[in-house]
Protein backbone atom coordinates (compact mmCIF):
# COMPACT_ATOMS: atom_id res chain seq x y z
CA UNK A 1 0.00 0.00 0.00
CA UNK A 2 1.53 3.66 -1.04
CA UNK A 3 2.00 6.04 2.02
CA UNK A 4 -1.37 7.32 1.05
CA UNK A 5 -4.06 6.03 -1.06
CA UNK A 6 -7.86 7.34 -1.95
CA UNK A 7 -9.85 4.86 -3.37
CA UNK A 8 -13.59 5.48 -4.73
CA UNK A 9 -16.05 2.68 -4.63
CA UNK A 10 -19.44 2.72 -6.65
CA UNK A 11 -20.85 -0.63 -6.26
CA UNK A 12 -23.90 0.86 -3.87
CA UNK A 13 -27.19 2.17 -6.03
CA UNK A 14 -27.11 5.96 -4.69
CA UNK A 15 -24.00 5.91 -2.79
CA UNK A 16 -20.84 6.59 -3.29
CA UNK A 17 -18.07 5.86 -0.64
CA UNK A 18 -15.02 7.55 -0.50
CA UNK A 19 -12.21 5.35 1.17
CA UNK A 20 -9.08 7.24 2.46
CA UNK A 21 -6.16 5.01 4.05
CA UNK A 22 -2.48 6.02 4.86
CA UNK A 23 -1.72 9.68 5.86
CA UNK A 24 -3.36 12.31 3.95
CA UNK A 25 -2.37 16.30 3.82
CA UNK A 26 -2.67 19.08 1.98
CA UNK A 27 -1.60 17.33 -1.01
CA UNK A 28 -4.70 14.95 -1.06
CA UNK A 29 -7.40 17.91 -0.52
CA UNK A 30 -8.04 18.80 -3.94
CA UNK A 31 -8.46 15.14 -5.58
CA UNK A 32 -10.54 14.71 -2.38
CA UNK A 33 -12.29 17.72 -2.93
CA UNK A 34 -12.77 16.70 -7.04
CA UNK A 35 -14.25 12.86 -5.96
CA UNK A 36 -16.83 14.09 -3.56
CA UNK A 37 -18.06 16.77 -5.66
CA UNK A 38 -18.71 14.34 -8.39
CA UNK A 39 -20.03 11.88 -6.07
CA UNK A 40 -22.59 14.92 -5.22
CA UNK A 41 -23.22 15.31 -8.56
CA UNK A 42 -24.32 11.94 -10.05
CA UNK A 43 -26.71 12.75 -7.42
CA UNK A 44 -25.50 10.27 -5.11
CA UNK A 45 -25.09 10.19 -0.50
CA UNK A 46 -21.27 9.74 0.36
CA UNK A 47 -19.39 7.71 2.82
CA UNK A 48 -16.52 9.19 4.11
CA UNK A 49 -14.19 5.88 5.22
CA UNK A 50 -11.43 6.92 7.67
CA UNK A 51 -11.52 3.17 9.18
CA UNK A 52 -7.71 3.13 7.33
CA UNK A 53 -6.45 6.96 7.64
CA UNK A 54 -3.73 7.33 10.00
CA UNK A 55 -3.48 11.34 9.35
CA UNK A 56 -5.71 13.84 8.41
CA UNK A 57 -4.84 17.07 7.77
CA UNK A 58 -6.12 20.22 8.39
CA UNK A 59 -7.29 21.09 4.63
CA UNK A 60 -8.82 17.62 4.32
CA UNK A 61 -11.26 18.30 7.40
CA UNK A 62 -12.12 21.71 5.60
CA UNK A 63 -13.17 19.45 2.30
CA UNK A 64 -15.00 17.09 4.41
CA UNK A 65 -17.15 20.04 6.41
CA UNK A 66 -17.73 22.27 3.07
CA UNK A 67 -18.73 18.70 0.74
CA UNK A 68 -21.44 18.09 4.10
CA UNK A 69 -22.69 21.23 3.66
CA UNK A 70 -22.58 21.01 -0.19
CA UNK A 71 -24.39 17.69 0.55
CA UNK A 72 -27.37 19.48 2.70
CA UNK A 73 -28.01 22.10 0.01
CA UNK A 74 -28.33 19.63 -2.81
CA UNK A 75 -30.57 17.08 -0.63
CA UNK A 76 -27.53 14.45 -0.52
CA UNK A 77 -25.84 13.42 2.79
CA UNK A 78 -22.51 12.61 3.61
CA UNK A 79 -21.53 10.53 6.62
CA UNK A 80 -17.72 9.41 7.60
CA UNK A 81 -16.84 6.20 8.96
CA UNK A 82 -14.37 6.32 12.14
CA UNK A 83 -13.61 2.54 14.62
CA UNK A 84 -10.71 1.09 16.51
CA UNK A 85 -8.74 0.76 12.95
CA UNK A 86 -8.84 4.59 12.54
CA UNK A 87 -5.28 6.15 13.49
CA UNK A 88 -5.24 7.94 16.71
CA UNK A 89 -4.35 10.76 15.88
CA UNK A 90 -7.60 10.88 13.39
CA UNK A 91 -9.83 9.71 16.08
CA UNK A 92 -8.15 12.34 18.53
CA UNK A 93 -8.82 15.44 16.02
CA UNK A 94 -12.49 14.02 15.98
CA UNK A 95 -12.92 14.17 19.59
CA UNK A 96 -11.07 17.54 20.34
CA UNK A 97 -13.15 19.01 17.16
CA UNK A 98 -16.56 17.47 18.14
CA UNK A 99 -16.27 16.81 14.45
CA UNK A 100 -18.86 13.85 15.12
CA UNK A 101 -21.24 16.04 16.28
CA UNK A 102 -21.68 18.19 13.29
CA UNK A 103 -21.14 14.83 10.58
CA UNK A 104 -22.86 11.93 11.18
CA UNK A 105 -20.40 9.59 12.46
CA UNK A 106 -20.43 5.10 12.19
CA UNK A 107 -18.41 2.68 13.17
CA UNK A 108 -19.56 0.28 10.46
CA UNK A 109 -19.88 0.14 6.78
CA UNK A 110 -23.38 -1.63 7.08
CA UNK A 111 -24.55 1.26 9.66
CA UNK A 112 -24.30 3.88 7.55
CA UNK A 113 -25.44 3.11 4.45
CA UNK A 114 -28.85 1.97 6.72
CA UNK A 115 -28.43 5.69 8.05
CA UNK A 116 -28.03 6.92 4.40
CA UNK A 117 -30.98 5.10 3.29
CA UNK A 118 -33.25 5.98 5.78
CA UNK A 119 -32.90 2.59 7.78
CA UNK A 120 -33.76 2.62 11.20
CA UNK A 121 -35.00 5.79 12.12
CA UNK A 122 -33.33 9.55 12.05
CA UNK A 123 -29.50 10.05 13.26
CA UNK A 124 -29.46 13.05 15.42
CA UNK A 125 -25.81 14.42 15.84
CA UNK A 126 -24.04 14.78 19.00
CA UNK A 127 -24.94 18.06 19.42
CA UNK A 128 -28.82 17.74 19.06
CA UNK A 129 -28.92 14.80 21.67
CA UNK A 130 -26.96 16.94 24.25
CA UNK A 131 -28.93 19.69 24.31
CA UNK A 132 -32.13 18.56 24.84
CA UNK A 133 -33.74 19.92 21.80
CA UNK A 134 -36.69 17.87 22.74
CA UNK A 135 -38.01 16.21 25.17
CA UNK A 136 -41.07 13.55 25.90
CA UNK A 137 -43.80 14.52 28.12
CA UNK A 138 -46.72 12.74 29.99
CA UNK A 139 -49.77 14.18 29.57
CA UNK A 140 -53.14 12.88 29.59
CA UNK A 141 -53.77 13.67 26.16
CA UNK A 142 -50.58 10.49 26.09
CA UNK A 143 -46.98 11.30 25.29
CA UNK A 144 -45.61 14.64 23.75
CA UNK A 145 -42.82 15.15 21.91
CA UNK A 146 -41.92 18.72 22.70
CA UNK A 147 -39.46 21.42 20.91
CA UNK A 148 -38.00 24.16 22.94
CA UNK A 149 -35.84 26.80 22.17
CA UNK A 150 -32.53 27.23 24.04
CA UNK A 151 -33.80 30.09 25.87
CA UNK A 152 -36.79 27.81 26.79
CA UNK A 153 -35.22 25.10 28.17
CA UNK A 154 -33.13 27.37 30.54
CA UNK A 155 -36.11 29.08 31.90
CA UNK A 156 -38.47 26.00 32.00
CA UNK A 157 -41.23 28.93 31.11
CA UNK A 158 -42.89 27.43 28.14
CA UNK A 159 -43.52 24.43 30.57
CA UNK A 160 -45.15 26.26 33.92
CA UNK A 161 -47.10 28.26 31.37
CA UNK A 162 -48.78 25.09 29.11
CA UNK A 163 -49.29 23.32 32.30
CA UNK A 164 -46.85 21.04 31.74
CA UNK A 165 -44.28 19.70 34.66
Amino acid sequence: MNERELVIDRREPDVGVVELKGEHDEYTAPRLAREIQSLLEFGLHVVVDLRGTTFLGATNVGVVLSSYTRAEQQGRRLVVLLDDSTGPAVRRLFELTRLDTIIPAFSSRAGALAALRGAGGERRSGLERRSGADRRIRSGHGDVTERRSGTDRRSGLDRRASGYS
